[in-house]
């Protein structure tokens, strides 16, 4: 908080992430009203066809406000209970949901990586 109250920035690690943004490669939307079976509609009601949703729920995931059938794949804080690897609702994963002693950046690289080829292997 300071730093962005002291500077008006917010730190960011950027992988190529704002130039695929800028170039039109990635779009960003805002609230999601509802999923549906090919995509998902957005606040606003623009509906758009999606292969993928990739949400940045942050340290407490507040799953339960937005998952029919959470208590499948989260523990009774409302944690997911894998991480990383294949959930008991299929297509759904989550990422850098240990805590690793070794960082969290680590973590999520190694667990993004064991993921990518669990799903190109289903391809």
């Amino acid at each position: 908080m300071t730093q962005i109250a002291r500077h008006a920035t917010v730190p960011l690690l950027d992988i190529g992430t704002l130039a695929q943004l800028r170039s039109g490669s990635i779009t960003l939307h805002g609230a999601i009203e509802r999923f549906t079976p090919g995509g998902a509609v957005f606040a606003g009601g623009a509906e758009v066809p999606l292969d993928a949703v990739v949400l940045g729920t942050g340290y407490r995931p507040g799953i339960a406000d937005f998952l029919p059938g959470w208590q499948q794949v989260c523990d009774s804080t409302g944690a997911p209970a894998v991480s990383g690897g294949p959930t008991a609702l299929h297509g759904l994963h989550f990422i850098g949901m240990y805590v690793s002693p070794a960082g969290m950046l680590r973590e999520i690289g190694i667990e993004a990586r064991r993921l990518g080829k669990l799903l190109a292997a289903r391809q």
